[in-house]
């Protein structure tokens, strides 16, 4: 396939699911889930020819793709198809205010800290990101090629950095656990009773993404110290 036939079939196809999401929902599309369709590729491509999803949407899609930003949280950018037709004054920060809410409304899953940090952290870009899929849970960072048995990548696309959304990290957690074929039983917390009274932002899963894997290998605290930080919201 040509380069340019590529590139055609990259803007149809970001188009198509730009107009469907607007269709559907009468919301943005983010673009950090926009650039997950297609197991990442759509980000992935965008980010080779033009360094970044929005960048290569401002680039190469003018005239049909329109990029809007919050205008307080910087990190949350949607699209919109460039002919659709919005009330006069439309406050785009409500607009995309919406799509969070939608998002924060569909993915109500609360899942183990050392798992949910393994989407949060920042990832050094000489390592890759893996996660045991058996007890106990944690991930690792390292080179791929000393990849431990028993583990499965998280890659790059799926890690957002410990800035993001509550929604886009549940979004872009149940995207990779799909596209891994895995079931997300394992990954959850257990009691569920207790889990509904729990804060999504809390001390221990802010403390699990401030330390290394190394680090974290040689920290031990009771039961109750746990319990305390997990409750504790930030």
């Amino acid at each position: 396939m040509t380069t340019s036939q590529q590139s055609s079939d990259l803007d149809g196809r970001i188009v198509d699911l730009v107009r469907g999401f607007w269709e559907e929902h009468r919301i943005p599309l983010l673009l950090s889930r926009l650039g997950n369709q297609d197991n990442g590729q759509i980000a992935e491509l965008a980010k080779k020819k033009a360094g970044s999803l929005r960048a290569y949407l401002r680039r190469e899609l003018v005239g049909k793709v329109r990029v809007i930003q919050h205008s307080a949280k910087f990190p949350v950018i949607g699209a919109i198809p460039e002919d659709a037709e919005l009330p006069e004054n439309t406050d785009i920060d409500m607009l995309l205010e919406k799509t969070h809410s939608r998002l924060g409304a569909e993915a109500k899953p609360r899942y183990h800290p050392a798992f949910w940090a393994a989407f949060r952290k920042p990832l050094d870009e000489s390592n890759g990101r893996y996660v045991s899929v058996q007890p106990p849970l944690r991930f690792q960072d390292m080179l791929p090629e000393h990849k431990p048995d028993g583990f499965v990548e998280i890659t790059r696309e799926y890690v957002l950095g410990p800035d993001a959304e509550v929604a886009e990290v549940q979004q872009r957690i149940q995207d990779w656990l799909a596209a891994n074929k895995l079931d997300p039983a394992p990954f959850l917390l257990k009691n569920e009773a207790n889990i509904a009274r729990l804060p999504s932002d809390d001390l221990l899963g802010r403390l699990l993404l401030a330390l290394e894997p190394d680090e974290l290998k040689r920290i031990s605290m009771p039961l109750d110290v746990v319990s305390k930080l997990r409750r504790q919201p930030l």
